[in-house]
């Protein structure tokens, strides 16, 4: 989880049998997006986001460069009060393969080529 992800989200999905690493709770903490990208990728973690502004891209610039990711979920951040929609949603995500792909919550996936200019909304 992105440090952005609020506390409630997070308790929720304590509740759950997703696996999860809050950025709050490693030495990533104030470590710019590129590094995030580079640990969730060697540990295997699929990156949940609200920051639609930045990691998008820089996800898009790891693929492009031939490096791998689990994944990237962005969830915008208008729906950070949607705790139950949104745990609901992660827990159907771990049957879906998003590697190389982001996801943007509620239901879509994004391709690099139709990532340029879209902004989740």
């Amino acid at each position: 989880m992105d440090e952005n992800i609020e506390g409630p989200i997070t308790r929720a999905l304590a509740q759950t049998d997703i696996a999860f690493i809050r950025i709050q709770e490693t030495d990533l903490m104030e470590a710019d997006d590129p590094a995030i990208l580079v640990r969730t990728a060697t540990e295997g973690y699929v990156l949940v986001t609200h920051d639609q502004a930045t990691l998008p891209a820089f996800f898009w610039e790891r693929i492009t460069a031939g490096q791998e990711h689990p994944g990237l979920i962005v969830i915008p951040a208008r729906y950070r009060k949607q705790v139950g929609d949104i745990v609901r949603y992660l827990e159907q995500m771990q049957s879906v393969s998003l590697k190389n792909q982001v996801w943007w919550y509620p239901t879509m996936a994004v391709q690099e080529e139709e990532c340029d200019g879209y902004s989740g909304d």
